[in-house]
């Protein structure tokens, strides 16, 4: 897919090179360890020589262009802007770059969705429409059209004369959507296909499609993936790697492919970016038989006897976040506490104590470790980022706790990226905390949101205002999306703010559908979501009559995209005449992702739960592109 075109609603980003859909918002660093041009594994015989790993690369978020606003309302000040191409000096010893305010919107964008489950919330949202008249919750928009949307997939990927990009996105929607009858057609393009980009799709759809209860079919599929293990991806890297993750989704409901993953884990390392796909694979798969091989990795830094390095290791460490182990607890914290960890370890660690406290059953005195330690760093951190993850993870935790102490960061002078994530912290906290911390949370974001004049202090304040429920705060709101002066990333939080308020007044609805009507990319995605989450059932044919008249390639593809992510069963019948349609270059392939997204049963996405709590700044070439894709 080209640059020039693909957005979407979630995240604005450039294309996948699978056709899958990228979900990279700007600035977001690339690949800490991407293989070098041209390394690709022999077939049968994955290369014994480690190769040469790149330092992790840090670079800082572009921040949101924008000129400040006129009028009754503080005006933002847009952080500092590199020049063209400019990229900020990082410390080769500790990774640390310089800082940028804008980090903390990554993070919340990738895991939104996980955190607050946007799919089920939107699907069931019931509201009236522009004419009032209430309308049900439709949890399957695709019912009675899932078998016309999956032949139409079907004849696109059997076609030879289907072009590469909308095959690879056909595949993975195809994941999505599939059943065991696929099984065959995935496996005979992995095996087959001359085009690495369609056979990496299909083995990426393999792992997605649901349980498959026929014996025979299982064995097939393992074997097809072992195959791929075993031959380094018949030549592409990309291939082998995503087996192992495909093998790690698939062992979720196949016990035998956990002996696979165990096997390859301490016998067939060959590299540290091997041995980083291998261990955090192991995290994917949920299943604890495998913690004695990940915690070794997060201890000592090697896997099959090959250094993981500190890239390597932040993948253990965060694959003992997906285990949701409580005996790693001491693990994580002493890793967090070590001055010989890496700085991406550390970080991974952070956020990987973070969903422990959130989703573990831990013991009193393992969440006290964990608290002290995560306290430690945000009072006494060098790293922005690692301090801005302790933030995320005492906030974010089942019993929010440090509450008083990100008022305190938020409130006085000191690094704006930490400020950030303390503010969006504490909205998260408020929808755990009790009735009378809430309303002190809410009160003061109120406050502090009538203050600052930063563009991504604003920004996160604002969204932290929706998710604590600051309904007193819906007028400002409603005011900052219609200011056209004011930038396109504030008026999009206000938006997505609204929506999370969940207030359906005439006066927000009309607002919202302004924005969509008439806004940015940045704005149309926040108006949408807004308006999803309030059930707006018209948001379809809203977004349709935009997408007719819309020139803007980017505009297109975000609003294409949007319309799977809407759950609205409106939507097929654009989305279907877009996919079928030979004429329609620019966005047919989006088509296939948000048919896939908007036909996916599950209640919670499956690539949106590997998101969660990853450290996007330690990102090897396969989980830059699992955190990247639909």
């Amino acid at each position: 897919m080209s640059k020039d075109w693909l957005s979407l609603l979630v995240l604005a980003g450039i294309a996948w090179s699978h056709g899958g859909g990228h979900r990279r918002p700007p600035g977001m660093p690339p690949p800490g360890g991407g293989v070098p041009p041209g390394l690709r594994p022999p077939p049968g015989s994955p290369p014994i020589t480690p190769p040469a790993i790149p330092p992790p690369s840090n670079p800082p978020t572009t921040p949101p262009k924008g000129a400040p606003p006129q009028g009754p309302m503080p005006a933002p000040t847009p952080p500092p802007q590199p020049s063209p191409g400019q990229r900020p000096s990082t410390n080769p010893r500790t990774g640390r770059a310089a800082s940028s305010v804008a980090t903390w919107r990554i993070w919340w964008e990738y895991n939104r969705e996980y955190l607050l489950g946007l799919r089920h919330m939107v699907r069931t949202a019931g509201a009236g429409t522009i004419t009032g008249r209430p309308v049900a919750a439709n949890p399957d928009p695709m019912a009675g059209r899932r078998a016309e949307v999956r032949d139409t997939l079907r004849t696109l990927v059997d076609s030879p004369r289907t072009h590469e990009k909308l095959k690879s996105a056909s595949f993975i929607a195809l994941g999505r959507l599939g059943t065991e009858d696929d099984v065959e057609r995935f496996l005979a393009a992995i095996r087959g296909s001359e085009h690495e980009d369609t056979r990496a799709a299909a083995v990426l759809g393999l792992g997605l499609l649901p349980p498959v209860e026929d014996a025979a079919l299982r064995d097939k599929i393992r074997r097809g993936l072992e195959a791929q293990m075993a031959t380094g991806g018949n030549g592409s890297r990309r291939v082998w790697e995503f087996a192992y993750v495909a093998a790690a989704l698939r062992a979720r409901s196949d016990q035998r492919l956990l002996m696979t993953l165990a096997r390859e884990s301490a016998s067939r390392v060959w590299d540290s970016l091997q041995g980083a796909a291998l261990v955090y694979s192991c995290g994917v798969t949920k299943d604890t038989t495998l913690l004695p091989e990940v915690m070794l990795a997060a201890r000592t830094g090697t896997l099959g006897g090959r250094a993981l390095h500190d890239l390597g290791r932040s993948h253990a460490v965060a694959a003992l976040g997906l285990l949701r182990a409580p005996m790693a607890c001491d693990l994580l914290a002493r890793l967090l506490r070590s001055r010989r960890a890496g700085i991406q370890t550390r970080r991974s660690a952070a956020l990987s104590l973070g969903r422990l406290l959130r989703e573990a059953e831990l013991s009193e005195e393992q969440v006290k470790t964990a608290r002290k330690v995560l306290f430690h760093v945000l009072d006494k951190g060098k790293d922005a980022a690692l301090r801005g993850y302790a933030a995320i993870a005492l906030a974010g935790a089942r019993e929010p706790v440090g509450i008083d102490e990100l008022m305190q960061v938020v409130d006085r002078g000191g690094n704006q990226e930490v400020k950030t994530y303390a503010a969006l912290g504490l909205g998260l906290a408020a929808r755990r905390a009790d009735e009378k911390q809430a309303r002190k949370i809410r009160r003061f974001l109120i406050e502090e949101l009538g203050k600052t004049k930063v563009v991504e202090m604003s920004s996160s304040l604002t969204i932290a205002a929706g998710l604590a429920g600051a309904s007193e705060a819906a007028e400002l709101l409603r005011f900052r999306v219609a200011q056209t002066s004011l930038p396109a990333t504030v008026r999009g939080a206000s938006a997505e703010a609204l929506g999370l308020l969940g207030l359906r007044d005439p006066e927000t609805g009309e607002a919202l559908l302004e924005a969509l009507r008439h806004g940015p990319p940045d704005l149309v995605e926040g108006a949408t979501l807004g308006l999803g989450l309030l059930g707006r059932r018209d948001v379809a044919a809203e977004l349709v009559k935009r997408l007719e008249g819309a020139s803007s390639g980017i505009l297109q593809g975000s609003l294409t995209v949007a319309l799977g992510h809407l759950g609205q069963g409106s939507a097929v019948d654009p989305l279907l005449a877009t996919l079928r349609d030979g004429k329609q270059k620019r966005v047919r392939d989006l088509a296939a992702v948000a048919l896939g997204l908007l036909g996916d049963p599950r209640e919670q996405d499956v690539l949106f739960e590997l998101d969660a709590y990853f450290n996007y700044f330690a990102t090897t070439t396969l989980t830059f592109e699992l955190l990247t894709i639909f």
